[in-house]
């Protein structure tokens, strides 16, 4: 592994979760030492749920935070799939309920005819991003970055300066929208 990145392992997912805590808000801490704002990019999903629950608690200035989606299915936010629905309800309350959430989806029918609205939206997020979570998909994707994506290598390119892609719905998961690699990879943590 290159040097700047640890490899650890827990002896289950309570020592791993009090870890990643621990480390998200010490990097948001340090981050708003440094500047007014802060930024955090999380995943969906359900492994995360305890995560964000124990966040949501967490003694930090959220009134100063900025939150987003690492990728969205293309539902509506009150869709039980839907991956805004699953972090409002369980990170963007307590404590952290003043976070400032900027959401990856809009009134378009289509992902791919939002990118160019989302990405405006989101033109306000806290960048370069300080933290961001990436989960990992049983089938191996990470955000909505698909291995069968017809697009992939355009998502994936680093020459790519867009910051969100369109995945087209299959017959195993809906239409969805993601950042795209040189998005995510400019995050600091």
């Amino acid at each position: 592994l290159p040097d700047h990145i640890q490899w650890k392992e827990f002896e289950n997912n309570q020592g791993l979760i009090l870890e990643l805590e621990r480390n998200i808000i010490r990097n948001l801490k340090t981050s708003l030492a440094k500047r007014p704002r802060a930024s955090l990019v999380v995943p969906g999903g359900r492994t995360p749920i305890k995560l964000f629950q124990k966040l949501s608690m967490s003694t930090i200035n959220w009134s100063k935070v900025d939150l987003t989606l690492t990728d969205e299915r293309w539902v509506k936010v009150s869709h039980k799939s839907s991956n805004e629905r699953l972090v409002k309800k369980h990170l963007v309350k307590n404590r952290a309920s003043p976070i400032n959430f900027f959401s990856l989806k809009t009134k378009h029918t289509q992902a791919v005819d939002a990118i160019f609205e989302s990405s405006k939206n989101l033109s306000k997020l806290n960048r370069p991003v300080d933290i961001v979570i990436l989960g990992l998909g049983t089938d191996g994707h990470t955000a909505s970055l698909f291995h069968n994506d017809k697009m992939l290598a355009t998502a994936l390119s680093p020459n790519n300066t867009s910051l969100l892609h369109s995945v087209e719905s299959s017959n195993k998961f809906c239409e969805r929208i993601t950042f795209t690699y040189r998005f995510l990879n400019e995050a600091s943590k």
